[in-house]
């Protein structure tokens, strides 16, 4: 893959991603609980994944010392990502969580400079301050002015920034080394073993004829697109781009998901939220340009 074509495939992610804040509120949860949408939706994912490897040639199985690496990704990226991006979206408004996401690229940045000894300097640490004092204004701003509940969304919302921030760094080196939809179908399979406890007993209750037949198509574009697509796209562009560099189209998505918000009457948008939103977006620009710059 060229770099052109990683970042035409980014911005299509881009838009997936910001439809995806809106389309997954209106299934959970009301039709299914955060717990059973993400046990379907990663079972899916392994079946999805596991279809392609018969078509793979030369295929390498992980050497021993990439094993923890790869649990960490599938602990990661996949379970605990899941679990607290469905559970918070749930709790929270559409913005909120598209804005608390912004953090993301910062922290993938924090996260490589330790682990991947990418250059540090005060310049970026400024744009960390400004995107983190963005994120802690929004958690103050909904704590004071939406409910209980809506709290504690925007916080599981953050919880899932950070363990994608680190999935994507840790993803790297496997994604150079052994085929992506192995990668994939492995950590897939693996992250079904720790939702299971949290979404079996919701999924074996639920009636799946009474679902409308648009929560249907809503489900299958998370599963198709969000899904299948987001994690191909997530993991593939690594081989080209850096964590860094992938991780900067992330705030772009509060853009689509706010906008499609608005317009479907799903969410309001505060002239508060596009301070904050502003400060997250410029640290998130001081600290990539000074990457690429040096």
């Amino acid at each position: 893959m060229n770099r052109t074509t990683a970042h035409i495939l980014l911005i299509m992610m881009t838009f997936v991603g910001g439809a995806h804040f809106i389309i997954a509120k209106e299934v959970m949860p009301h039709y299914i609980s955060p717990e059973g949408m993400i046990l379907i939706r990663i079972v899916a994912g392994f079946v999805f994944f596991s279809l392609f490897l018969p078509f793979q040639k030369n295929l390498k199985w992980f050497e021993k010392q990439d094993y923890t690496r790869v649990l960490a990704c599938a602990f990661l990226g996949v379970a605990i990502n899941q679990l607290m991006f469905f559970k918070g979206l749930a709790l929270t408004q559409p913005i909120n969580a598209a804005l608390i996401m912004l953090i993301s690229p910062i922290e993938v940045f924090i996260i490589s400079a330790i682990l991947l000894k990418e250059s540090f300097s005060f310049s970026k640490f400024i744009g960390i301050a400004l995107g983190l004092t963005g994120a802690t204004l929004l958690l103050l701003y909904h704590h004071k002015t939406g409910t209980h509940n809506a709290y504690w969304g925007d916080w599981f919302i953050l919880l899932n920034a950070t363990a994608w921030s680190f999935y994507v760094v840790l993803a790297v080196p496997l994604m150079r080394k052994y085929n992506a939809y192995l990668v994939l179908a492995t950590t897939f399979f693996i992250a079904i073993f720790i939702v299971v406890p949290f979404g079996y007993s919701n999924l074996i209750t639920l009636n799946f004829s009474l679902l409308p037949s648009q929560v249907w198509w809503n489900i299958g574009f998370i599963l198709v697109f969000a899904t299948f697509f987001n994690f191909y796209v997530n993991t593939t562009v690594l081989r080209t781009l850096s964590p860094s560099q992938a991780g900067v189209y992330i705030y772009f998505q509060p853009i689509v998901a706010s906008a499609l918000a608005i317009l479907l009457g799903k969410d309001t948008f505060y002239w508060e939220k596009l301070f904050f939103a502003f400060l997250i977006m410029l640290g998130v620009y001081l600290t990539n340009r000074r990457v690429k710059n040096g």
